[in-house]
């Protein structure tokens, strides 16, 4: 079970990161247990998830609602677990296994700071602070820091180029649009 400690450093280290300071890597339990018990940001991010996911436009879908919601669940789920079993092979093709774990876990943590951005800039929307404009500005703004974020945790955990660096983002990110795209197909059938 995991500790408020641990979900404390968890967060210092992200936010570390965020700052561009490599030492939030120290911050995260770089074992098989802490790697396991990464994935509780899953859990703390899930309800900021779910009103992202209430509050988007909504494609005129063939399912009800709760089965929309239940597809979006299994999506969320799958999406926190594809990269980490992708990135299974490809640290090993760089060489990189024996920081595997740090790695994900960082990645695991670090996506509450993503989230928590992208909350917020939801949450000023929907507050009537932000206009639709200003809003889908800071929105992109926020997922070019997003992108230079998971850049810099992938190239300091992991150790690689820039380059390199760089394609596991953009893996990442291909995982991420294919899950959601089939999610977003099964529910407009």
């Amino acid at each position: 079970m995991i500790t408020r400690e641990e979900i404390a450093l968890g967060i210092r280290g992200a936010l570390r990161l965020a700052l561009r300071d490599p030492s939030g890597l120290s911050c995260f339990n770089a074992t098989v247990e802490g790697f396991w018990r990464s994935f509780t940001a899953a859990l703390i991010a899930f309800p900021v998830y779910l009103l992202l996911v209430v509050t988007r436009p909504d494609p005129e879908t063939g399912i009800a609602a709760e089965a929309a919601l239940l597809v979006e669940t299994i999506a969320y789920v799958i999406d926190w677990f594809a990269f980490p079993v992708v990135m299974l092979h490809v640290a090993a093709a760089l060489d990189r296994t024996e920081r595997y774990l740090g790695y994900i876990v960082a990645v695991n943590w670090c996506n509450l700071v993503q989230v928590a951005l992208f909350g917020t800039i939801l949450v000023l929307r929907l507050a009537g602070i932000l206009t639709g404009g200003l809003s889908e500005f800071l929105w992109l703004v926020a997922l070019l820091w997003v992108l230079s974020y998971q850049w810099y945790v992938a190239r300091v955990g992991l150790e690689i180029s820039g380059l390199a660096a760089a394609g596991i983002v953009a893996l990442a990110f291909l995982i991420s649009l294919f899950v959601q795209g089939i999610a977003v197909g099964i529910q407009t059938r």
